[in-house]
């Protein structure tokens, strides 16, 4: 494996920790507005 496999493989892997990252904040910030709405609309 070569320094130019290594960087692409690294580079892979920061996006995919992005990608998995940026989901889980979305699915978080959508789960709470839910939950709000059903409070307000109480």
């Amino acid at each position: 494996m070569n320094e130019e496999e290594k960087k692409k493989l690294k580079r892979m892997n920061e996006s995919a920790f992005g990608w998995v990252t940026s989901i889980s904040v979305s699915a978080v910030i959508a789960i709470l507005t839910t939950i709000l709405f059903r409070i307000i609309l109480r």
